[in-house]
């Protein structure tokens, strides 16, 4: 329990090892091969493969990682046990993502029919990403405390990004609500190598997360459909 302080303070947190680095290499090789033999979302740079969970069994131990127990411990630690998966999953290669808070948008607003910034608003994000960031600033980007904060609290401006110095097998657990980024820049250009991250969604079970998994179903079943994925 000693990282829910920090998770309901900054709303994020950093759990380190949580993965061995056998486990970590294997779901590296999982995700070399997937992107090299099936479709995915492809981007200026980078690609994505989103809503997998339990429907892709060409991800082998990606499929279900979102039932792994370890995880499903953390998110009792944060939500409580009355909890249900958000069914959202996303597996990033080389994505270049922009600073965003994970609500609802564009087209898909229409599903957050209540205020996100409601007491019982409690819907988080579990990450992993793949490759060390413990010496560079390419991995996860935020902006601590933003998650209790709307966009016209003039307090926002005053709070400091940092990035996360994450390491192989670690996990990051935040509030969707939370100011985020992910690399701006390559990591493959100058490490050589893929940069991967992993993010499954989880809320308390009420009708807050319930209108959540609704836009995000649509939005990611369109976007398989686009790519005459099931």
């Amino acid at each position: 329990m000693e990282f829910i302080e920090d998770f309901e303070k900054n709303g994020y947190a950093l759990i380190k090892g949580v993965f061995s680095k056998k486990e970590n290499d294997l779901f590296r090789e999982i995700s070399d091969e997937y992107f090299a033999s099936y479709p995915s979302l492809n981007f200026e740079e980078g690609k994505c493969l989103c809503g997998y969970s339990d429907v892709t069994p060409e991800l082998k131990d990606l499929n279900t990682l979102h039932k792994d127990q370890r995880i499903i411990d953390i998110v009792k630690q944060v939500l409580g046990e009355d909890f249900i998966f958000a069914e959202h999953s996303d597996l990033h290669q080389n994505k270049l993502t922009p600073w965003h808070r994970d609500l609802l948008m564009g087209a898909w607003s229409q599903y957050q029919k209540q205020d996100p910034w409601s007491e019982d608003y409690k819907i988080i994000k579990v990450a992993t990403l793949l490759q060390d960031h413990s010496d560079n600033d390419y991995g996860l980007w935020v902006v601590p405390e933003s998650h209790n904060k709307r966009n016209e609290d003039p307090s926002l401006k005053e709070l400091k990004e940092q990035c996360i110095h994450s390491e192989e097998g670690d996990l990051i657990v935040f509030d969707q609500r939370i100011f985020h980024k992910g690399q701006l820049k390559q990591y493959l250009h100058e490490y050589k190598r893929d940069r991967y991250l992993i993010t499954f969604g989880y809320g308390l079970n009420n009708s807050h997360t319930e209108d959540h998994m609704k836009g995000t179903a649509a939005r990611q079943n369109t976007q398989r459909q686009n790519l005459k994925l099931p």
